[in-house]
């Protein structure tokens, strides 16, 4: 499946856009908002489909504060352990939702559970066991989502993390009257038809992004800002933000065929890294020791990194490009 062409068939803009960048950046949440924008947000299907992937957030969830209390050795008491051992042993289709709840609530609401978030922000975390606001939004809405007759809304749905694999498409219509800029004023505007394909970001998966590359229209690259401090998945002794994020770009931005193709870079997570930089020793030093700013100021800390990708960007390759900071 390629990204397609543009054409001007009856006069109205047609147009491709490929969404990329490494696992865990924030990609598919991206594309889901895309969907509640300029759509009707998600039908009965998806969110029976979704049930199961936000049960499986919880309760990973809590298996990951159980870790955490083990790895800085933070005290839970022995009912959130035993609840968070029953958590690894039960099957989530055959399980009643009510019992769910009770398991991840004696977990989520022990006096260590906010401890172990805390640490898992500014130390020396596997990503597999980072606690992220995310995991924090459904923990918080235990009531609500372990019941029987749980119907996910938009914001679940949003909320809800599933690796994807395989190359997703979405076609929707942009009308410019339906936005706001930023100061509230009306956009102005012809109405244009887009495609936007979503691709796996895990590495195994970068493998199929030339098949898209094709006559593409435009690049979403979705960066995590909260990356700074993590190290890469996939290589050894590397920095995430770097080697997963703007290097990966870099190598997409060489290739020939996207050569002067726009590119519209999202500097996600912005709320996950402020959240950090406010109680982070050493801020994004850790990974730009050349930054010599305020080390807990998330704004000149963003402000920094957001001017040293666009001038990378502006320097490696030959295209437009614009940089936005998004949670």
């Amino acid at each position: 499946m390629g990204c397609g062409g543009s054409s001007d068939r009856g006069n109205v803009h047609r147009g491709n856009l490929l969404l990329l960048g490494s696992a865990g950046a924030g990609k598919s949440t991206f594309f889901k908002q895309v969907r509640v924008l300029t759509m009707d947000g998600f039908d009965d299907s998806m969110r029976a489909e979704a049930k199961p992937a936000v049960y499986k957030n919880i309760t990973d969830a809590c298996k990951k504060i159980a870790n955490l209390s083990i790895k800085y050795e933070i005290t839970l008491s022995d009912a959130a352990m035993e609840a968070s051992e029953q958590l690894k042993k039960i099957k989530l289709s055959t399980t009643d939702p009510t019992l769910i709840g009770q398991l991840c609530k004696a977990v989520w609401t022990d006096p260590g559970a906010m401890e172990c978030y805390d640490k898992s922000l500014v130390g020396e975390t596997k990503v597999k066991d980072q606690l992220n606001t995310n995991d924090i939004y459904f923990l918080d809405k235990i009531d609500e989502i372990c019941i029987a007759d749980y119907n996910p809304s938009d914001q679940d749905l949003l909320n809800m993390r599933r690796s994807t694999s395989g190359a997703h498409a979405l076609e929707f219509t942009f009308d410019p009257v339906t936005f706001k800029k930023p100061d509230g004023s009306a956009m102005k505007g012809e109405k244009s038809h887009w495609t936007i394909t979503d691709v796996g970001g895990q590495i195994h998966e970068r493998a199929t992004w030339y098949e898209e590359y094709e006559e593409c229209d435009g690049i979403v690259f979705v960066l995590s800002l909260a990356d700074f401090d993590q190290a890469s998945q996939d290589k050894r002794n590397a920095n995430k933000f770097v080697e997963d994020g703007i290097n990966l770009l870099l190598q997409v931005m060489k290739v020939d065929s996207l050569q002067g193709v726009p590119l519209v870079i999202m500097l996600n997570k912005k709320d996950v890294f402020a959240e950090k930089i406010r109680i982070s020793k050493t801020g994004i030093s850790c990974t730009f020791p050349e930054y010599t700013g305020n080390l807990n100021s998330p704004e000149e800390s963003e402000k920094f990194i957001r001017n040293l990708v666009t001038g990378i960007i502006t320097a490696e390759t030959e295209s437009e490009s614009v940089c936005h900071p998004s949670n």
